[in-house]
């Protein structure tokens, strides 16, 4: 794909306001990286919260409760993106 068609195509995506935010994440994502596995990618609280279009707290009460999987990363705590576009769809 050429980088006028990404361009072209990312500037369509944002702008559909029937798309929700996870899908369009995750849309844009493949775009600049097609190759990518969605399960590998982790989040942030912050980053998990601008997708589902919630707060960080509302974040952090999601992983008490268990609605969000989580994995250990040199003692953080990343959000999986397989847990957040269940969510979503």
């Amino acid at each position: 794909m050429t980088a006028a068609t990404r361009t072209i195509v990312t500037s369509a995506i944002r702008a559909d306001l029937t798309i929700s935010p996870g899908v369009k994440e995750k849309m844009l994502r493949y775009l600049t990286n097609p190759h990518e596995e969605p399960e590998m990618r982790l989040f942030s609280e912050r980053q998990a919260a601008l997708v589902l279009g919630v707060s960080v707290p509302t974040i952090a009460r999601m992983k008490r409760d268990g609605e969000l999987k989580t994995r250990k990363i040199r003692g953080t705590s990343k959000i999986t993106a397989e847990s957040i576009y269940a969510l979503t769809k």
